[in-house]
């Protein structure tokens, strides 16, 4: 994870150790740093917002938002991939609901491969990322396990993502409860 910056004054970043920073971020990409707009959808002010834009965004990102290819810009490269990531994590999701192993299979390898051309793009160290997802997978694993052996918590944990704006987890973790309750009960 990045590390937390702090501003010139020596005070810290206030988008830096947000806890959607990351969504943030895509938000001042994907709005073409409309930052009235993720400033209202992040609870977040303008001035950190600018600050957090100038001081601590990537040089390589600013400069690639002030750019364009084939009448392409950068923000809409970025919005078309974040969209293909989106688009592949429904696909994924759908296709594991239905039990389509080799359609989900190739939802996940184009959402990984898009995630992957993101993060080169944004000069997040392949490491770095490979030791979060490491990491979030022996979470997962420990969630999944205790969801199974106690179903409140699993719905707990279920209800807890939903409120966090993460209801594809939450339905994921559903279908694993539900597929446990079944599996005990046939």
């Amino acid at each position: 994870m990045s590390a937390i910056q702090s501003t010139a004054s020596g005070r810290r970043c206030t988008v830096c150790s947000h806890p959607q920073r990351s969504q943030i971020e895509a938000a001042l990409i994907a709005t073409s740093r409309n930052l009235a707009q993720v400033s209202r959808d992040h609870a977040v002010s303008e001035d950190a917002l600018r600050r957090h834009w100038n001081t601590h965004t990537a040089p390589g990102v600013r400069q690639a938002m002030e750019q364009s290819t084939d009448g392409l810009s950068a923000l809409t490269i970025a919005a078309r991939m974040v969209d293909l990531v989106h688009a592949a994590g429904d696909i994924r999701r759908r296709s594991i609901e239905a039990g389509k192993d080799s359609q989900a299979l190739r939802a996940i390898e184009v959402e990984r491969a898009t995630l992957a051309s993101v993060a080169d793009r944004l000069g997040i160290p392949s490491t770095a990322a490979l030791d979060e997802v490491t990491m979030m997978q022996s979470i997962a694993v420990v969630m999944a396990q205790l969801a199974r052996t106690d179903p409140e918590t699993g719905e707990r944990i279920a209800a807890q993502f939903q409120v966090t704006g993460r209801p594809d987890i939450a339905a994921d973790l559903r279908t694993l409860l539900q597929e446990s309750r079944e599996a005990l009960t046939a």
